[in-house]
């Protein structure tokens, strides 16, 4: 979700390898982190997650880092 009215970033976002773009309002994000770099001072949330030994990513959305 971006941090800027909770707009969910499953198809509203754009990502070039590097950045994470929210395509409702033009809010960018790097790809590492999550750091706000437009506008500075934001972030997006972070989750715990960890690959499976078959490749699978899980996500534990009940616990926020």
């Amino acid at each position: 979700m971006c941090p800027h009215e909770r707009q969910s970033l499953v198809n509203n976002s754009q990502f070039n390898g590097r950045t994470l773009t929210c395509t409702v309002h033009a809010w960018v994000f790097d790809g590492r982190d999550g750091e706000g770099l437009r506008p500075e001072g934001c972030a997006l949330d972070e989750y715990p997650l960890r690959l499976t030994d078959d490749g699978q990513v899980e996500i534990d959305l009940q616990a926020q880092v």
